[in-house]
């Protein structure tokens, strides 16, 4: 009995780290996104020449690039 507890247990466990990786993964790509995003709202806004809205979008790429740099460096090694 306790053996089929235990594997149960570590059937949990296995299903819950392939969750984790998965939220790793969409996690990394949810930056990217949000950086390309933000390069692409930069480029709108230098060809209908908003220079406040272009440094603005600059800003926003630098934020979402360190977000993914150390979102990367945080989940190396495990997906």
């Amino acid at each position: 009995m306790n053996w089929l507890r235990a594997r149960a247990r570590f059937n949990r466990w296995d299903e819950e780290w392939v969750i984790v990786k998965n939220e790793m993964i969409w996690t990394k790509l949810w930056f990217e996104k949000q950086r390309r995003d933000w390069i692409e709202r930069g480029e709108r806004s230098q060809e209908e020449g908003k220079a406040g809205h272009v440094s603005y979008a600059k800003k926003q790429v630098a934020l979402w690039e360190q977000f993914e740099k150390r979102a990367e460096e945080a989940f190396r090694g495990f997906i």
